[in-house]
């Protein structure tokens, strides 16, 4: 994967995480880290626009979940704001013009990307689309009485930007993320399952993320050296 490339994946089987019938979905085949499938079973032609070639060889080849993955890859560089607070308690003293602190912990501040998408082909239209649905996906429980997993919370994701020392495979969730339907562009008409929809030929989406890491594995795992010497970097310890 190139360094200056993001990308957002699930961390397992779609279809183990989601449900077996997202197997079917008309659009989440477009975000498959083996290459974009269209109504879940018919592989997109490699000849296409590139948008296989662009999925599968540049970002997703090596998934976490494998092939069925899918992988929310970023066309454009995003803009990303993040960063760690260490949080200190004042310990209010008497008669002193100095207060000392006491550490109590750190923490890291939620992972903010503002990312552009473009919906010049149909194709990459319909690939615009899915990403709106995978987001849409991402964000609910499992529920209703129909669901063997009814309860489960939704799922963990990895993402992934700008190389080991920056963001590897750091377990997130997607706490929200909210989308920008311009008046000043053109809108794409597109057919998905004999539906039609459109989509803007550029607009701006705003992902919220949180750092969600098992607190058992951090027990096990981390201490500062291994931090300071990077042996943690890539399990997504940031």
């Amino acid at each position: 994967m190139p360094i200056t490339t993001a990308r957002l994946a699930m961390r397992a089987d779609p279809n183990t995480v989601l449900g077996a019938e997202a197997a079917n979905s008309p659009l989440l085949g477009f975000l498959r880290a083996a290459g974009p499938r269209e109504n879940g079973t018919n592989a997109v032609s490699q000849t296409i626009e590139g948008v296989t070639d662009w999925v599968r060889g540049r970002l997703g080849g090596n998934a976490a979940g494998g092939g069925n993955s899918l992988v929310l890859n970023f066309p454009y560089t995003p803009v990303i704001r993040t960063g760690t607070e260490a949080m200190y308690t004042e310990m209010e003293l008497t008669h002193t013009n100095y207060q000392p602190h006491a550490f109590n912990r750190s923490q890291i501040q939620n992972i903010s990307i503002q990312a552009k998408f473009t919906s010049q082909t149909d194709l990459w239209a319909k690939h615009s689309l899915a990403v709106i649905h995978f987001l849409r996906t991402i964000t609910k429980m499992r529920y209703g009485a129909g669901d063997p997993l009814r309860g489960a919370p939704p799922p963990v994701l990895s993402f992934t930007a700008y190389g080991r020392y920056m963001f590897e495979n750091v377990p997130v969730v997607v706490k929200s993320f909210n989308i920008t339907l311009p008046d000043d562009v053109d809108y794409a008409e597109l057919n998905v399952a004999g539906q039609y929809h459109a989509v803007p030929t550029l607009f701006t989406v705003d992902i919220e993320l949180m750092v969600q890491r098992a607190v058992g594995p951090i027990k096990d795992e981390f201490t500062l050296g291994k931090f300071a010497g990077g042996q943690l970097a890539e399990k997504g310890y940031i």
